[in-house]
């Protein structure tokens, strides 16, 4: 029998490789996404991507409510973002875990920013795009973050 602690561990811990793992049903690409066969539903939205990382963010990006501001944000944290979609000219949700925020810059692991691609990139703390921060319990921070902050 396992111990309580590695048990929680194994069952909670994100899933590396999430673009290799087994793909959700194609049900939760919008329907205006092309994507082929042998791309993973998972990249294709920002918010799967998340919650494969261990994240907690659930619905439409656009609806999460922002909890917390810039001043008391901080790595494992999501940033929230709202950019024009250049086919409709509608407006559409966006959301990434946050690597690290400092005074001027934040840097963000994220998916789909790109069509179904993930990467991380470097936004100015004053970015247009911005809406806000979502604050996320300490034991809802990603895997990467988690081990990585404290590193010399």
């Amino acid at each position: 029998m396992l111990p309580a602690a590695l048990f929680g561990a194994i069952l909670f811990a994100p899933i590396a490789h999430a673009d290799t793992l087994f793909p959700l049903p194609s049900i939760y690409i919008e329907q205006t996404q092309k994507v082929s066969p042998e791309t993973n539903p998972i990249l294709c939205s920002c918010v799967l991507y998340l919650r494969s990382l261990g994240l907690d963010v659930r619905g439409d990006a656009a609806l999460i409510p922002s909890n917390t501001t810039f001043a008391d944000a901080k790595p494992g944290d999501a940033i929230l973002l709202t950019y024009d979609d250049k086919e409709t000219g509608n407006s559409v949700g966006h959301v990434a875990e946050i690597l690290s925020i400092d005074g001027t810059t934040i840097k963000i692991l994220e998916s789909n920013f790109v069509s179904c691609k993930s990467d991380e990139r470097t936004i100015s703390a004053t970015d247009s795009h911005l809406r806000g921060f979502y604050s996320l319990k300490p034991q809802q921070a990603s895997f990467l973050t988690q081990h990585t902050t404290n590193l010399p």
